[in-house]
């Protein structure tokens, strides 16, 4: 292999670290997001003795992620 194929392919390495660890990123914020919001929810509904309906409605969860938290939230009760 001659050098400029070998540049090519560290170069190519490289994008793919880094693509990947903007990647894994991502996730980690959305999962600690997703952690905080169940927390949330778990909280109005102790302290503040609501539905889980009522808690999501106080925090404004969209409803494309209504389900995903009834069930985090069922699973660990």
């Amino acid at each position: 292999m001659n050098r400029l194929g070998q540049m090519l392919i560290d170069e190519g390495m490289e994008k793919g670290i880094e693509k990947g660890i903007e990647q894994g990123i991502e996730k980690g914020i959305e999962k600690g997001i997703e952690l905080n919001q169940t927390d949330s929810i778990k909280k109005l509904m102790k302290n503040m003795n609501l539905t889980i309906e009522q808690a999501m409605n106080t925090l404004e969860v969209p409803e494309d992620k209504r389900e995903k938290y009834r069930q985090t939230i069922v699973s660990n009760n």
